[in-house]
Formats: structure tokens, sequence, C-alpha cells
């Protein structure tokens, strides 16, 4: 048999207490039994004045409590002399005088107990078959019977994971449901018709709508006798209202009051009607959507001071404090936010709204002729997000449906649509460290670009990390060579395929990456290709998401090579949404190759007019040549053929590849010798090489000394 030792301590049991064992078996250890120990302990325990309560009211007198506590352990210590005799054994501790508990002895004694719960969850669901609460008012049986042994188990757990306070309201809300508290009642007999004065009030106990005793209703939500006293007391002198204790903290002399905390609100609100630019998208920043954005030279405490505190000067209202005010503001209005100075608004929308703002003092029609404008503005916006989102979610159904992972797969091998976003992010800068030297910070590191293709189904991002040596513009060759290299190694091998991404002219938004969608269909890479462009300044989208994750984590580790930022790109995520694709070393090895997609396509291709106009392309394997156009998911499209010449095709041979520009002279002696010193061992000669070709600074000085040395001689041969 297994036993426990316990030192028990009358002044130490409160404060030991745990949240899920009773505060008398806190110090228990291995040890023997002694029958005498055990009836020492529950006698000290049940019968022990030092043991009280921690609620400090109660509706009955001292007396009453002391009576019914010696009543109450005559009888259970009856009850425990009746589980039969304990097995002695010898102590093995060198402390004698403790004494000792073994572990059945202690399950029994838990039963007992109405407020606690035990750690294991068998013996625990034990409790709740073996209670008897004493009496027989369902069918001759214990009331508790009502209810399963597993319900019981499920609700004294989740009471037991409620904190003192949350009890208290769920114990109000019962009483406040189940309690007589008029003062009069009809009295009974004969004389039913007659009033007289309520001297005590009547208790009804419900639990899930079932009647029950006291003793099983405590049991079930794991409270003690003198707790539910107490909340009932509470509620006759005060109502409805949270509880508070007598030691329980002290409260603000002047409590802010329903109509003050509305009169907040409703500030915020007109505030925000006035000053704030509505976005019917999210932010970076902010989970919500449809914020109400505030300008940035404003903040909470400027509102408070400036605006709220003057507009409450002239009336008899009392001003909250600024930290109530703020407390109020995040759970009152979280959608009404400050933008931040370099936030990317829409121009239409701050266009808009300003003339909204001007047109207060002119007539009703101008009025409503802005805010229709603005209104068809948002709306549009709406169907684009709305179409976004639709594409994302059947990328996931289709991805959940099978095994799909990135990787190279045979073109039109699936049977499936499958949504891809890409865009270019802002270039970093290596070496880089948290801790960043200050001599670092007027200097010029090497750059890296970053280009990012986002498969929102699986979800992983493949990232192209382009070294300053390789291509850094964002020219149309980039985004077509990155895209192509995506489909090629990574791709999933769907039939159809639909692309988003920002409204960027000339890198993304290019007539040319229309040219090398429709190559692909003409090719059968793919039989149905849609393009959409999201509106301006409304391109919030999962690409910036990966690239936000990036960023932070770039942000927080030291940096030396290009090395160092891929490895970090899958860290910054523990599943692996982020993966790194080097286009190439800073030696000039090419590893994703940059091919001339404008002079290869343009030959066969005639350009779109009003390209810029169209949000919506969509291209099919059985029109080759043939793009249908729209501005708006809902507009009618409109047909294009863009062949140059009709049954004539581009090839299927890649165009012809760019060499890498790689770094000049002069560039290449600034990082040698302003930027390798901040490089670590192992990076330095990847990031900062020494220069094989001559400096020019120093070639240009040498000139420049030879001239006037010679010079100085002509001067000489004169004299």
């Amino acid at each position: 048999m297994t036993t426990f030792k316990y030192r028990f301590s009358t002044n130490e049991v409160h404060k030991s207490r745990g949240p899920l064992r009773p505060f008398w078996m806190q110090n228990i250890d291995n040890s023997s039994s002694d029958e005498a120990s055990l009836k020492q302990l529950d006698m000290e325990y049940f019968a022990s004045d030092s043991v009280h309560s921690d609620d400090d009211d109660s509706d009955t007198d001292s007396e009453g409590i002391e009576a019914k506590k010696s009543s109450r352990a005559r009888s259970r210590k009856v009850e425990l002399e009746d589980e039969g005799d304990f097995s002695n054994q010898d102590d093995s501790e060198e402390d004698d005088d403790d004494p000792i508990v073994t572990s059945d002895k202690l399950d029994r004694v838990l039963h007992l107990l109405e407020d606690t719960i035990a750690e294991d969850p068998n013996i625990e669901l034990q409790r709740a078959h073996e209670f008897n609460c004493g009496c027989v008012t369902f069918d001759g049986q214990p009331c508790i019977r009502q209810f399963s042994d597993e319900e019981i188990f499920d609700l004294r757990i989740s009471m037991q994971g409620l904190n003192e306070g949350q009890k208290d309201l769920i114990l109000l809300a019962i009483f406040h449901t189940s309690m007589n508290t008029s003062e009069l009642i009809f009295t009974k007999g004969k004389k039913k018709s007659e009033l007289k004065e309520c001297i005590r009030s009547r208790n009804i106990y419900l639990v899930k709508s079932l009647r029950v005793c006291a003793s099983a209703f405590r049991f079930l939500h794991v409270v003690s006798k003198n707790k539910v006293s107490a909340v009932q007391q509470w509620y006759r002198e005060h109502g409805l209202t949270p509880r508070r204790k007598k030691s329980g903290g002290q409260v603000g002399p002047k409590p802010l009051q329903y109509e003050d905390i509305t009169r907040i609100f409703r500030f915020i609100q007109n505030f925000a009607e006035e000053h704030a630019l509505v976005l019917p998208s999210r932010l970076p920043s902010s989970k919500g959507s449809y914020l109400s954005l505030l300008p940035s030279s404003l903040s909470k405490s400027v509102v408070w001071r400036d605006h709220y505190k003057e507009a409450l000067r002239a009336t008899e209202f009392r001003a909250a404090p600024l930290g109530t005010f703020k407390r109020l503001w995040q759970q009152l209005c979280p959608e009404i936010i400050v933008g931040l100075p370099t936030i990317d608004l829409c121009q239409e929308c701050r266009q808009n709204n300003s003339l909204i703002v001007k047109t207060v003092k002119c007539d009703e029609d101008y009025k409503l002729s802005t805010v229709r404008k603005q209104l068809a503005h948002l709306q549009g916006v709406k169907v684009q997000q709305d179409l976004y989102r639709s594409q994302v979610a059947d990328a996931k159904l289709v991805v959940g449906s099978g095994n799909m992972k990135l990787g190279r797969n045979a073109p039109c091998s699936r049977q499936c649509d499958m949504h891809y976003s890409f865009d270019f992010g802002h270039q970093l800068h290596y070496p880089s460290n948290p801790v960043q030297p200050s001599p670092l910070y007027f200097l010029q590191p090497r750059k890296c670009g970053l280009f990012g293709v986002c498969c929102e189904g699986v979800p992983q991002q493949i990232n192209y990390l382009i070294d300053e040596g390789m291509a850094m513009t964002h020219s149309s060759n980039a985004t077509i060579s990155y895209l192509h290299h995506f489909f090629e190694t990574y791709g999933l091998g769907e039939e159809s395929l639909s692309l988003h991404c920002d409204n960027c002219a000339g890198q993304n938004k290019s007539r040319y990456l229309v040219f090398y969608l429709i190559w692909r269909t003409i090719h059968g890479l793919h039989k149905n290709i849609s393009l959409n462009y999201m509106v301006a300044g409304h391109t919030k989208f999962s690409p910036d998401w990966c690239f936000g994750l990036l960023k932070q984590k770039l942000r927080r580790s030291p940096v030396s090579c290009l090395q160092d930022i891929a490895r970090l790109t899958h860290q910054s995520t523990v599943s692996e949404v982020n993966l790194a694709q080097l286009v190439g070393s800073e030696a000039q090895e090419v590893y994703v190759p940059l091919y001339d997609w404008q002079s290869f396509l343009g030959e066969y291709f005639i350009p779109l007019i009003g390209f810029k106009k169209f949000h919506q392309f969509r291209i099919s394997s059985e029109e080759p040549g043939v793009v249908y156009s729209s501005q708006s998911p809902t507009d009618q499209e409109q047909e294009f053929n863009l062949l140059r010449t009709p049954d004539t095709f581009p090839p299927l041979e890649l165009p012809q590849q760019t060499p890498p520009p790689g770094l000049d002279a002069r560039r290449q002696w600034y990082l040698y010798e302003k930027i390798r010193e901040f490089c670590s061992d192992e990076g330095a000669d990847h990031t900062c090489p020494k220069p094989t070709v001559p400096n020019p600074d120093y070639c240009a000085g040498l000139e420049e000394i030879s001239s006037t040395a010679q010079k100085k001689r002509k001067a000489n041969c004169k004299v």
C-alpha cells in the first residue's frame, strides 16, 4: 500500500491551498500508515476553531456555527471509524512525530468534502459515482442520481476552472431565479388569501432546471456551505450586483455610472464620423475589417485632452480620467484606431472623405453625390476583396481534400483550380545586427531584394532572395522569370490557375505578364488562367503577412551573409510557412535564370488598348491568343485577340538568358573597406570579399598626383 506522510499545521492551512487539491493535502510525502494519526488529523480539521472560511459574510450567529461544526465533526468521525481499522507500518523517515496518512483513507476523507477536487480524474469520477447527499427526493433515491456520473464530473471540473468572482456571478444568477425575497407571503391552510410578513426567505436549489438538495447543490458547484450562505446574504441585501468581500480592496469614491460610459462611447463615435477615414479592408496591425482610421497627428491622449475634456467643460458632467478613457475606447470602439505615419492608404478614399467633410455647409444634392461616390468606391473594393477571399477558401478546400505539397509536378497533372498571390517586398540589408553599431547606421550595407509567391491553400510562400549583384530591378522580366521558375519547381500541377497581385504598374501590372500567361495556355502548361489586380490602396494580402513574419525574425537576429537570410527565412515560422529560394550567390552563381521575356513575347503579341483600367483578365487554352478583360468581377467582359499574326504562335523554347550585372569596382571596394568589419568571420569572405579589380578611387588619386608632379617639373624647367 502506498503511504504518505503529512506535516499538519493549522496556521499554514489556508495559505497553502492549491487549485486542484484540498489545502490539508499540500505537503504529503511517502511514509507508513497510522490509525491514531489519521483520527487526529480528522479531529483537527473538522473540529479545530483555527480553520475557518474565507467568506466574511454569514447569515448565522457564531454559536450556531460552532454547534453545527461540532455536530458535523462527530458525525464524520463516526463515518471514518466505521470504515475499518488502519494497518500499522513502521515509519521510514527521520521525523517520527509527523502524523501518517494512507492514500486510500485520504481518498475517503476527500469524499466527505464538497468544495475540493481530486487531481486524479479517475478518483474524481469515482467520487461522482459514490457521493450520497442523504436525501430521498428523487423516487426514493438521492436527488443527485438525476444526473449521470459524466455530467457530475463535467460540471465539477468546469466550476473548478473558474475563479471566485466568476463563481459568485453564477451563484447570484441561480439565486436570482430561485430565491423568494418578497417581504409578504400568503398563508397556508384555510386562510390562503391572507398575507403575512416573511420572516425567513426560502431557498430553492436548481441545477439544469432540476431541483436538488443543498448538499447536492454545493457538491455539484464545488462550493462550501459558508460560501453559499454568504452569496445568499449578499443577494438579499444588494440584489443582483457583483459581490465584494469586506477585505477585497477598495472601490473608487466616484465610480463611473452607466450614463458616463454611454457618453464616452457616443463621443468617440461622433468624433470618428467627423475625422476618421473609413476603410473596407483590414490593416496588417489589426485583425478586424471596416476600420475607422484617425489621422496620425492625433492620439488618444490628444483626443481626451483637447476634445473630450473641452466638450465637457461647459457642461455639468464630469470627465473620465485618461486611463479610463483609453480602456473604454479599446473595449467599446476597437475598430476606431489612429493611423501610423507610414501607412499605405487609398488616395481616392482620402479625397472622397475630405470632400464629405467639406460639404457641411453645401446643399443636400452635393452632399449626396459625394457620399454616393465614396460608397460606390467602397462597394467596388469589397467586391474585389470578396473575390480574393472566395478563391483562397476554394484553394484551401482543394488542398484539404488531397495530399498536396509544393514541389515539382507535371503541368496539368491535377484536375483542380489553385490560387497563388505574388508581390515584391521591401529590400533587405546585410550584414545587420539587432544591437546595431552606430557607424553602420551611416553606411550602405549590401542589399537583398525580395519577391514572394504564396500558395494560400497549403499555406506556404516561396521567398526569392535577390542579391545586389543579380537583377535588382523590379521589371516585368524579373517578375515573369521568378513566376516561371515557381511554376516549374514548386507548382502543384493544377489545370486552372488563379493569380492575385497588387496594382503596381511596370512590375506586376504589365502587358508582358498577360502575354506570358497566354503563352502558357497555348502550349498546354495551364488550361485556364485568371489574373486579378487588387485596387490600389487596398492591397493587403497574404504575401505581406509572410514578409512581415520574415522581417520580424531578421530584426532580432544577426545576419552576415545571404545564407543567414535563407536560414532565418525558414526559421521565421514554426510551421514552415516561409521558404527561401536563392536567385544567386554573392559570387554571381545563378540559381534562378533571368530571361528576356519582353523581346521574346513582343514579337508575337500586340498591346491591349486601355490595359491599365482593367482589373480582371481571363485566358483559356480553347481560344489561343484571346483574353477577356473587365474592370470589376461584376462587369461584363470584353474580348481581345492579342496575336500579332493569326495562327502564328510563339515557340515553346525559353527566351535568351540575361547574365547578372554584378557589382562595379567602386561598390566592391566600398563593401570591402567599410562593411567587412561588421561581418562575422564566416560570412566576411562571402559578403565583402577582397576585389580582384583595381580601386578606381586609388587610380584616380594616382593620376591626379602624377599630373600635379608633371606640372611642377614643367614649371621648374622654365625657371
